[in-house]
This record gives structure tokens, sequence and C-alpha cells, in this order.
């Protein structure tokens, strides 16, 4: 069951927190974290001189749904101002930040943005901010936004993952159970891999929104010890998956996996990008588990199963 073993995590979820790759952030990248503290800090007290100032002079700013960025320092301060001078108080919030150092005047910065206010309640957008810097200062040079919701609808889409799968190949058979929980605020995903000599690995993945990092996000955890934690953003097919975990032997790993759901109701997901232990490893050829109907649920002997 060797090979399953890591076809299990490209599939499942096992995972880490992010506090030993936050220990290991570069200088750079610790400098640009405070930056953008101090960009929401004066957002939220309606500071739009401080604003402004975190912008570069030709910095662009796409926002979600406009058709057109807009274009230096000067147009972004009359956006946030008009925004800012109503009697309405909107409160930013960032999370689930991820920065990755390009150069030494470079840093991309991608997470999530809440932006919330009585009226208009709670929106979210997923981000990625060009960092530069500029005589010792750090600014943001460009900004990309994209829609992601309100609170109210925050699993919506999950419904297709609500169902029962099968795959079967090198003589193992992996079955993955999914239902909705608590109030359907959450997807259980139980995922049972068992090979010809009835020996089993099992996982366990809960799937839900993260008010504190502002995103869709899974949790899970294995039979051998293995755990992980993953980021879900909507693609044009289904998600984007990125997950950081712990295998049993205590090795560290981070994966970009894709997941979707063709039009016959079967789960087709992919390795897009891996890491074990800091070595990056090369993709995987597409998996397809088919979906169960009732009968074959009810009938194991009537399983079916598309080899990896």
């Amino acid at each position: 069951m060797r090979r399953w073993n890591q076809f299990l995590f490209t599939i499942l979820v096992l995972s880490l927190t992010r506090t030993a790759m936050a220990q290991q952030a570069s200088a750079p990248t610790k400098e640009v974290a405070q930056r953008v503290a101090s960009y929401v800090g004066a957002f939220n007290r309606r500071d739009v001189a401080a604003c402004a100032n975190h912008w570069s002079e030709t910095s662009e700013y796409g926002i979600a749904g406009a058709a057109n960025p807009i274009v230096g320092r000067e147009a972004i301060r009359n956006a946030i101002e008009k925004l800012l001078s109503t009697d309405e108080e909107f409160q930013l919030a960032i999370g689930d930040q991820r920065f990755r150092q390009v150069s030494n005047n470079v840093v991309l910065e991608e997470g999530t943005a809440r932006l919330a206010s009585e009226t208009y309640g709670a929106e979210y957008a997923r981000y990625l901010v060009v960092h530069v810097r500029q005589k010792g200062t750090w600014y943001r040079d460009s900004v990309r936004e994209t829609a992601v919701g309100t609170e109210s609808n925050d699993t919506e889409g999950l419904e297709s993952l609500v169902g029962t799968w099968k795959c079967e190949a090198d003589n193992a058979t992996l079955t993955v159970k999914s239902t909705w929980k608590h109030d359907k605020r959450f997807i259980e995903r139980s995922f049972t891999l068992q090979d010809k000599n009835g020996q089993s690995v099992t996982a366990t993945e809960m799937i839900g929104w993260d008010p504190a990092s502002l995103t869709l996000r899974s949790w899970s955890f294995d039979s051998q010890g293995g755990f992980e934690q993953a980021i879900w953003n909507r693609d044009s097919d289904g998600w984007l998956i990125k997950a950081d975990a712990v295998l049993p032997g205590g090795i560290t790993a981070t994966e970009q996996r894709s997941l979707s759901i063709d039009s016959e109701g079967n789960l087709r997901t992919q390795s897009l990008e891996q890491q074990f232990g800091g070595r990056l490893m090369p993709g995987s050829k597409p998996v397809t588990l088919i979906r169960q109907t009732t009968n074959q649920v009810s009938n194991p002997n009537s399983q079916q199963g598309e080899t990896p």
C-alpha cells in the first residue's frame, strides 16, 4: 500500500499549521507584513492620507468586478476617500496571508480581505499584492482582487461534494463518503483505503468556512498519525486546494491540487505540485473516483472505479 499512501496525500487531507513557516520568514516578508498591518490600521481609522502613503506613485488597484484598474497613487487616494467619507463605518480585516519573496525588493502577498459595515454586511475577496521596496520603504505597487462572496453563502457550491465515491487500483479500493454536518455549516468526508488482504487506512476531513482566516478551509487527520490543513479556492472547473501537511513519519509537506466534478458526478483530482521535506516533487496524473448510486452503496459487490 506504499504507493497508495502517497495517493492518499493527493486526494485527502492531512496538515500543518503555518507556525514553522512563519518562523522561517525572511526579513523582507516580515517588513511587508508590518506594512500590511499598518495599512489596515490606517483604513480602519479612516486616515486617508496614511492609506495613500502605502501605495507607490505608479500603483494599480484592480477592484473585484471593475472593468479597469485604478491607476496611480492620487487616483487610489480619491477612491479610498470616497469610500471612507460616507457615514458608513467600514472595517477591513485581512486573513490567510501568504508571502513569497521574489527578490530583495519585491514580495508577493496573497490572502483574503473582509470588508464589513452595518448596512452592507460582510463581503470577501481573494487578493494578490505586489509589494516593492523603494528607497528603503515598502509600497503596494499592484493589487488584484477576486470576489468570493458574503458570509451568507460561504459554503455555496459544496452540495456536489455530498455522496459516495469509489476507485480501484493496485489491488486496493478507496471509498470516499461525504455528508453535511452542523446545520450544513460543514461537510465531513471520510476516506477508507483497503487492500486485498483487508488492511486499511482511514482519514477524516472537515470542510467549512473559517471566519478567522476569511476563507474556505479543510482540516484532516488519518489513522497513521498524519494531519493536514488546506485552503480551498474556486476556479473555473472546481476547486484549487493549497495544503500544508505533516506526514506520519514527521516529514512536512505541501501540495497544490485540483478537485472537480464531471457531468456524471464523478470526482476528478490531480496533484499539481508537491514538496516533501523541502524537496520539490512532480505532480501526478488525474485520478477519477466514480460516484456510487443508492444500489451500489447498499451492495458493495457492485463497485465501480477507474484506475489512476
